[in-house]
């Protein structure tokens, strides 16, 4: 019976594998989320600094290596190609299991290229991709508010 079971493990995970679809994480995996950003200022002006407050949270009770959040401007809530990267990012240490949220205020400024307009701040845990996570695509947050670039 053990066996059978054995052999029923492995189709399964080989299946799903073959679909590009995550498997369920295993524990040990890490899965680093933004739980918080905090408003950014209603209105910017190229070069003008502004900080935010950002926590970063690992979903998962496993060891999160350490890691880099970087901070975007988005037309929505989405990040992709066309967003404006931020000067500035924020260092998160390796996050232990029990004690799994970063907390820090992190001081930004906007490059000046984009045109005006509303935006949305984006800060995205693991930016640099240093931690291999259980899930890879819910590391952004939007902050509550938007802000307007005149």
């Amino acid at each position: 019976m053990k066996r059978r079971l054995d052999i029923a493990v492995i189709i399964a995970v080989a299946i799903l594998a073959a679909s590009g679809r995550p498997a369920v994480a295993a524990a040990g995996v890490p899965d680093l989320v933004v739980t918080r950003v905090s408003a950014p200022p209603a209105g910017l002006r190229p070069g003008q600094a502004f900080t935010v407050r950002v926590t970063v949270h690992d979903d998962r009770s496993a060891v999160a290596g350490a890691s880099v959040t970087r901070f975007y401007l988005s037309r929505d809530t989405v990040l992709d190609a066309s967003d404006i990267l931020l000067f500035g990012q924020q260092r998160v240490s390796r996050l232990w299991t029990g004690s799994s949220s970063f907390t820090s205020n992190v001081e930004l400024a906007f490059p000046g290229r984009g045109s005006s307009g509303d935006y949305r701040l984006l800060a995205c845990a693991d930016d640099t991709a240093r931690v291999r996570e259980a899930n890879e695509d819910n590391n952004c947050r939007a902050a509550s508010r938007s802000l307007r670039i005149a």
